[in-house]
């Protein structure tokens, strides 16, 4: 009879040990939304119904859990063969009623918008984004000519 209480108690204590995972509103908010459209200063450069003017593929924004009340949104995709970042940028996320916020905290932008509803991930930046641009087209925005840059992703 110990043996079994022993056993028993053993068993109670291994399954109450969590798996470390934080479970905190950053890790809650954190995954891999695939990107629906992406529209530069009101033209759309890529969607998923088939527009592709900027030729990539494998398009996503990643969420990754910084600290409890952080994330850092990383933003890739595949073009001419290469996986390159087109940003990273560490922003802070709040949840009010299982909708996350998040808010500029680093190098402010003139502005930044960012929520997820449910399984989708909206941004919308003005000023000093970084872009994705057409073959042939400058390398570095500027200001003058960013308008507003939109994403929008699903899990």
């Amino acid at each position: 009879m110990n043996k079994l209480i022993l056993f028993l108690s053993f068993i109670g204590l291994v399954s109450c040990q969590s798996d470390d995972q934080p479970s905190d509103v950053a890790a809650r908010a954190s995954g891999k939304y695939v990107v629906q459209y992406y529209v530069v200063n009101g033209d759309t450069l890529y969607s998923v119904k088939g527009i592709n003017k900027i030729d990539v593929s494998d398009f996503y924004v990643q969420l990754d859990r910084k600290e409890p009340d952080s994330v850092r949104v990383g933003i890739f995709y595949t073009k001419n063969g290469f996986n390159p970042t087109m940003a990273l940028r560490d922003v802070g996320v709040s949840e009010t009623n299982g909708k996350f916020q998040l808010s500029a905290r680093t190098e402010p932008l003139s502005t930044y918008e960012g929520r997820i509803d449910g399984n989708t991930f909206y941004e919308h930046t003005e000023g000093s984004a970084i872009m994705v641009w057409l073959t042939n087209s400058p390398p570095v925005p500027t200001s003058s000519i960013v308008k507003g840059v939109v994403i929008s992703a699903q899990k």
